[in-house]
């Protein structure tokens, strides 16, 4: 046995955790709520939380203006659940701002509603958007429950001395508690889509899960600066994001490559395509779901560029299983549970 092996198996036992796993779920996902805590009653942003960068890592969550009874205007963050009259007003962002509480919890749906992380929030940045504004976080903290404390330490001290010398691939650069904050991030579900684009001859498709709706008319996209398709990106100004089927890991796997490729020839592709709806993009024949977006802006946040788009067209054609990205000690600890995800035939990607 090897050295590196022997410090393994001392510290986590025989088999390591994988960074992500993939995952068949159906969008949008049901396994795990995520609230903002800080003042008051906590504010659910399950689908309003989005990664903006990854070194530094940065959470957006957008902030909604409202109306107050006497007509000023305020803003405050507002899930989807929670619109509507009848509902309780939550407390104002800004609020738990100025007191310096700011968390995301991490909670099971349903059940026993455990408490799996926290993140630990400090803002750097705003941007208006719209009829609201974009809230930037890096992270001041984490914990993540989804084992025992002195059993995570372990791992986290096998992380980091495996990484140590791990070179190439830009994820494995994140600085060390800004990885670990984000293996609690992704024990939300992250859902994987394949993003076709085109533009003055040159196109590409790529797979991409640092993607999410907001409480606002965008959804939000990020890409490293240094990926060829951000110019592509820039230039066509439209993208379709076709739902990926969790029969496509592997392809989308290996699809991943197309990230450092300025265009790529369809026809050596391992699928089938067909022209998009509204755009006539090509897209894969076997999309769960097509969803087509305008790029409306573009801002640079750190080693990532943050596309704010709108969706033009979406229109859903199956309801099979999509490939989504989890935290491996999240899967772990779901293994552990009377309900597993469906988990996948293949070992552990790029995280």
């Amino acid at each position: 046995m090897s050295v590196k092996s022997r410090i393994r198996k001392l510290l986590i036992g025989e088999k390591p955790i994988p960074q992500y796993v993939g995952v068949g779920l159906h969008e949008p996902q049901t396994q795990i709520r995520v609230w903002l805590h800080g003042a008051g009653e906590p504010i659910e942003v399950t689908h309003n939380n989005v990664t903006a960068a990854l070194r530094p890592f940065t959470i957006g969550i957008v902030e909604k203006e409202t109306r107050k009874e006497k007509g000023e205007t305020a803003t405050r963050p507002l899930s989807s659940s929670q619109e509507g009259e009848g509902q309780p007003h939550p407390p104002a962002l800004l609020s738990i701002l100025e007191r310096g509480k700011a968390r995301l919890v991490f909670q099971e749906w349903g059940g026993k509603e455990k408490v799996l992380g926290e993140i630990f929030l400090r803002e750097v940045r705003t941007i208006d958007v719209g009829e609201g504004k974009i809230r930037f976080f890096e992270i001041a903290g984490h914990r993540n429950y989804c084992l025992p404390p002195l059993k995570m330490q372990l791992h986290y001290l096998w992380r980091w001395w495996q990484g140590r010398k791990q070179k190439g691939g830009y994820n494995f650069q994140m600085v060390t508690g800004d990885l670990y904050a984000y293996y609690v991030f992704t024990i939300c579900p992250r859902p994987v889509v394949l993003v076709s684009v085109v533009h003055d001859g040159a196109s590409n498709i790529f797979p991409q899960d640092l993607i999410g709706p907001t409480d606002s008319p965008y959804f939000l996209m990020a890409l490293r600066n240094t990926s060829p398709a951000v110019a592509l990106m820039k230039a066509s100004r439209r993208m379709v994001l076709s739902g990926c089927p969790f029969a496509y890991q592997s392809i989308a796997y290996d699809l991943g490559a197309h990230h450092r490729k300025e265009r790529i020839e369809w026809d050596a592709m391992p699928f089938a395509v067909r022209p998009s709806p509204t755009f006539g993009i090509p897209m894969p024949d076997a999309a769960l779901f097509v969803r087509e977006v305008a790029v409306e802006a573009t801002h640079e946040v750190g080693s990532h560029t943050l596309f704010f788009t709108r969706i033009v067209n979406e229109e859903r054609y199956n309801e099979e299983p999509q490939l989504f990205h989890v935290a491996g000690y999240y899967h772990d600890w779901l293994e552990r549970q009377p309900h597993p995800l469906t988990p996948s035939p293949f070992g552990e990607g790029e995280s």
